[in-house]
């Protein structure tokens, strides 16, 4: 798609951008679902599980989500998914024009 804007007159550094604008409307809705499905599914699990035999004690250990866990969960995927972007912005950017448009030519019947 990139290289079809190219060719069509649009800047090389647009494609950070086009790719940005693509992909952070998912990631951002993501995040939030994400997060919320682990400490559901945390609260929901964990209680369940007898872990007497793991923390030697006769009573069953209390749930405990520390917001530094969910924080660093949080930045650790907001780091992954700006080097993703990046790098498909990168790798967007340094196809030829010609080469795509002919790719798409030959995959045509």
């Amino acid at each position: 798609m990139l290289a079809i804007l190219r060719t069509l007159g649009s800047a090389r550094r647009t494609a950070g951008r086009l790719v940005t604008w693509e992909v952070a409307p998912a990631l951002l809705l993501a995040l939030p679902f994400g997060v919320g499905a682990g400490v559901a599914t945390a609260m929901l699990v964990i209680p369940q599980l007898d872990l007497r035999g793991f923390v030697g004690g006769s009573a069953q250990p209390p749930v405990s989500l520390g917001g530094l866990w969910t924080l660093a969960a949080v930045v650790g995927f907001a780091l992954v998914a700006a080097f993703s972007v990046a790098v498909a912005a990168g790798l967007a950017s340094r196809l030829d024009s010609a080469d795509a448009i002919r790719a798409g030519d030959e995959r045509m019947p």
